[in-house]
């Protein structure tokens, strides 16, 4: 029998062959990669919250930590929350993901911060999972995974989240967003003429995780929409997948591990969004699902809240979002059900007097509904306090710009205490005001008229608010109640 001699040549060459193709397909998007040429993660948000979580480490600890979807970080206003509360309070959420994506977000984040009370929204629940042929679900879960911060749970939850075949994905931003040569090839160009890159941290002072995005809710013209096309949710889409209730449980049991409390709350949709009687449907389902974890539930699913138009996203997509207006009145419902929820089992610092807590917030949007302003806080640009007119006893009159970049503009609130009032039969109308300008960008004189909030309701006082042009304030001329006029 004759030896065969092995083609040690051959097979040489052809490794090297292989290796050269590797070379020539791996080196450019290896080269790609570290120059960030498909990078988008300063257009999603995403990582600018990890940044700032990791921030607050210097100042304050995360009391109240919100996890979710779009739906938190559009439909919770964190500094409302805050202030509301008297604890520092965080979204931390990501666009389209599910509940082991929080589960995720919620194990790393409790190496940055120890929080009292964890609130997950409930739009994680739905029929979705993970390792699917499900491509929006699978770039939801590689952006959320790029995003967080710490390495060790980055690579842990790469593992448990993503099939073999889709881990290159999670690594390289070239094979993820290969398609924005024609989509957005503009984006590709930025990030190639910008050199090194680097994600942004948030332009706002302090980025607390909310990314109000919807303005305008829903017009005659939108509504009319609902009786023409029907309603977007259907029965088919109220299915709670079993890896969505694993991992509501494993949620649950890592709070726990950490004497952290845990609590769930669905924010609403439009009523007309679902079919009839489906709300009360998704509601139950919900209700049924937590009641072994005994986790307290609220439920905003419900009228008047999920009646009124102008608190929702103009959309006809199921995927329906909360309008800034409609995040302010929802973060007051949830303030409140947390204070009665929660009552004497929570630290809040805030209510507590901390000063660190007061200096991280007395310039922040929402701080000056429930606390007072101080002389020294540098955003209050004009201050009266204890003015007594012939119809009302005013607590306070300021005026305040508050660390929001995004708006020019400045908050004139009026608080008054209504146990203070002669007149106890006077009405909560309009109040007009006329205040004396020192500049002259326009007339000395600037007149406004502030109208009670009533979505801020607060049982010892009334709060009457408007937005005054950027001008600095000297003094008040003249106030009174405006009577409401009646119709003929």
């Amino acid at each position: 029998m004759e030896n065969r001699q092995i083609p040690y040549r051959s097979i040489i060459q052809c490794f090297a062959e292989l290796l050269f193709g590797f070379a020539l397909v791996a080196g450019p998007i290896s080269w790609m990669d570290r120059n960030s040429f498909f990078d988008t993660r300063n257009s999603d948000h995403n990582e600018q919250r990890w940044i700032s979580l990791e921030s607050l480490q210097d100042s304050v600890n995360v009391d109240l930590l919100v996890l979710g979807n779009s739906h938190a970080y559009t439909g919770v206003n964190p500094k409302q929350l805050s202030a509301a509360t008297g604890m520092t309070s965080f979204v931390l959420a990501n666009n389209g993901i599910i509940m082991r994506d929080a589960y995720w977000n919620l194990k790393s984040a409790l190496e940055l911060c120890s929080p009292q009370l964890i609130l997950v929204e409930t739009t994680l629940l739905n029929g979705k999972a993970t390792k699917t042929k499900d491509s929006a679900t699978l770039v939801s879960s590689i952006k959320s995974i790029n995003a967080r911060s710490r390495r060790g749970s980055k690579l842990k939850s790469c593992l448990d989240l993503l099939s073999f075949d889709n881990l290159i994905y999670a690594w390289s931003p070239t094979l993820l967003n290969h398609h924005l040569l024609l989509e957005k090839p503009e984006t590709v160009q930025k990030n190639i003429l910008m050199g090194k890159y680097e994600v942004e941290p948030s332009k706002q002072k302090l980025f607390l995780g909310q990314h109000a995005r919807f303005t305008q809710g829903l017009s005659i013209e939108d509504l009319a929409l609902y009786d023409s096309l029907g309603p977007p949710i259907t029965s088919d889409l109220l299915n709670i997948s079993d890896e969505n209730i694993e991992y509501t449980q494993r949620i649950i049991e890592l709070a726990e591990s950490v004497d952290a409390k845990v609590a769930f709350v669905a924010l609403p949709m439009f009523k007309e969004h679902f079919a009839a009687g489906l709300d009360s449907v998704r509601t139950r389902q919900i209700a049924d699902l937590l009641i072994p974890h005994s986790a307290p539930f609220l439920n905003l699913q419900r009228p008047p809240m999920s009646e009124v138009p102008e608190f929702f996203q103009a959309t006809m997509h199921h995927n329906q979002h909360m309008t800034l207006r409609g995040s302010m009145v929802a973060t007051k419902l949830i303030s409140d059900w947390i204070d009665n929820e929660f009552a004497g089992n929570l630290k809040m610092p805030g209510k507590a007097g901390d000063a660190q807590w007061h200096n991280l917030f007395e310039e922040q949007e929402g701080y000056l509904t429930y606390f007072p302003a101080k002389e020294s806080n540098q955003s209050v640009r004009f201050l009266l306090r204890n003015v007594k007119t012939p119809q009302m006893f005013i607590d306070e009159l300021v005026v305040f710009k508050d660390q929001n970049i995004f708006r020019d503009r400045l908050d004139c609130f009026i608080k008054i205490d209504p146990s203070k009032i002669e007149n106890k039969g006077l009405p909560k109308n309009s109040i007009q005001i006329a205040l004396q300008c020192s500049d002259t960008a326009g007339p000395d004189i600037l007149t406004s008229e502030l109208n009670y909030d009533q979505y801020l309701i607060q049982d010892d006082q009334w709060i009457f608010r408007a937005h005054l042009p950027d001008r600095p304030i000297e003094g008040v001329k003249a106030i009174q109640m405006r009577s409401r006029k009646t119709k003929p």
